[in-house]
């Protein structure tokens, strides 16, 4: 893994009103855990509420831990559409299809994005119009939350996008 930038360095990096991919990796990374530690709760929710039939979710558990899953990946999506996509990933999996009351196996891809050593993925629904190398993932491709401790803060992670927006920041590429 890419090694950590502490909150020390990049404020000092922010302050020469630039930022690297390296950061808006670290930040993309952040989030992406984050995201994948609500669909772990989700998941969660959603296994308690399917194996107890009397349990209830009183205060909407499950539905909220998509809301903020899904707000994650939406920052991670905003972060990676900054960058180009260097490949296509794809990934065969067991799918429940409601009309055919079956699971199938299907095949879905994914955008990979590499930004400043941290390796993301962005579903898509078609390739057929895009012109990048196809690699097969292994089909135990998996992925795992982390502990917040470990990631950037959610504040760090906005001042760097609000930055962005305003025009504080430049995205410095290493060629520039």
């Amino acid at each position: 893994m890419t090694k950590i930038i502490t909150t020390k360095e990049i404020n000092k990096i922010l302050n020469q009103g630039i930022i690297t991919p390296e950061i808006l990796g670290y930040a993309a990374y952040s989030v992406n855990k984050r995201a994948k530690n609500w669909r772990d709760k989700e998941t969660e929710y959603r296994n308690k509420r399917k194996r107890n039939h009397f349990w209830f979710d009183k205060y909407d558990n499950e539905f909220k831990a998509k809301e903020q899953k899904q707000k994650y990946y939406n920052i991670k999506q905003t972060i990676c559409e900054m960058f180009e996509p260097t490949k296509i990933h794809s990934l065969k999996q067991w799918r429940w299809n409601r009309n055919k009351y079956e699971d199938e196996l299907v095949t879905i891809y994914f955008l990979c994005y590499e930004i400043g050593g941290f390796f993301f993925h962005q579903p898509i629904n078609d390739i057929k119009d895009i012109n990048l190398p196809i690699e097969k993932l292994d089909d135990n491709f998996e992925t795992f939350g982390d502990d917040i401790t470990n990631l950037m803060s959610m504040q760090m992670v906005k001042k760097i996008l609000n930055g962005l927006n305003e025009g504080l920041y430049q995205i410095k590429f290493e060629n520039n």
